[in-house]
């Protein structure tokens, strides 16, 4: 996890890393995480990337993976009504 970065807006409740942060040089983020030895980041459309840290972050990456290959491909053609 880079160590510079601006935390936008944050809960003061929440243990760990929960709300939008601005790093540098990655840009804005959305973090939900409470270890930063094992972040994950997920990708996602037209929304700032998920930081999340799973227990067992390998297992979580390939599980993930195998989900997303069998979903069908995303329909991306603007269709008219």
């Amino acid at each position: 996890m880079p160590r510079f970065g601006l935390r936008r807006s944050f809960n003061a409740g929440v243990y760990g890393y929960h709300g939008p942060f601005q790093l540098d040089p990655y840009g804005a983020v959305f973090f939900v995480a409470t270890n930063r030895e094992r972040l994950v980041a997920i990708a996602r459309r037209d929304k700032p990337p998920l930081i999340i840290s799973p227990v067992r972050p390998r297992e979580f990456v390939e599980a993930l993976r195998e989900t997303l290959m069998k979903l069908p491909e995303p329909d991306t053609e603007l269709k008219s009504f």
